[in-house]
């Protein structure tokens, strides 16, 4: 919540005083699915707020204006 209010991560981090797992995790997806040439759009946005690279608005807005397309293979979720 304190990105949201344009709080730094590392304040936002010192303020909450305790290990904060997310941030290493969204590095390490984001590392993860450019190897494997998979796309996560909110991965790859998460990692770019937390590293101050655009506001929470500017992450969202972009989400929101991506082109709608499946975003997963016809027929995974379909019974056999």
């Amino acid at each position: 919540m304190a990105l949201g209010r344009g709080v730094p991560l590392a304040q936002a981090l010192a303020e909450i005083g305790q290990v904060v797992e997310s941030v290493l995790t969204a590095e390490e997806v984001v590392r993860l699915a450019e190897r494997l040439d998979l796309d996560l759009p909110i991965s790859f946005h998460v990692r770019a707020v937390l590293r101050g690279e655009m506001t929470p608005g500017e992450g969202l807005r972009a989400l929101l204006a991506r082109e709608q397309k499946p975003e997963y293979p016809a027929g995974l979720f379909e019974s056999r």
